[in-house]
């Protein structure tokens, strides 16, 4: 159920923000993306887990499955200026980590490389498969 939220209610917006050019269209997306945090603090990481992973004391594959996604928040602050909310203090917990993971720091791309990956979409000049898919949902 959790991975279906992070494919259905989380990733569509990052691109979607990144994609929009238009304040209105970016503004939907990121009152949508915060609620879906919001909900995943509250419904998920709080409820479920004491931490700091989703299920508890070991990353399973929920934590792999919103990672890179979450990952992408630094490219949306970059190029949007969408920060965590507030209230998130387990999801902050869970980035750090997940970002301590010998795995994770051997596979993460850096943040600079995040940013120039995701310039096309911030610019909606993307023209891959997902690009037009989001554009077209």
């Amino acid at each position: 159920v959790w991975i279906d939220f992070a494919n259905n209610r989380l990733v569509p917006h990052v691109y979607k923000m990144m994609l929009h050019q238009d304040d209105e269209g970016r503004a939907l997306h990121r009152r949508r993306l915060t609620e879906a945090a919001v909900f995943r603090e509250h419904q998920g990481l709080r409820k479920l887990s004491p931490g700091p992973f989703w299920l508890g004391a070991k990353p399973g594959l929920v934590d792999y499955t919103f990672l890179p996604h979450v990952q992408r928040f630094a490219v949306l602050e970059h190029y949007r200026g969408f920060v965590v909310p507030q209230e998130c203090e387990r999801l902050r917990v869970w980035i750090a980590a997940m970002s301590e993971l010998p795995s994770v720091q051997a596979t993460q791309r850096t943040v600079p490389q995040l940013i120039e990956a995701w310039k096309k979409y911030a610019d909606n000049s993307g023209k891959g498969v997902t690009a037009l898919e989001m554009r077209e949902a």
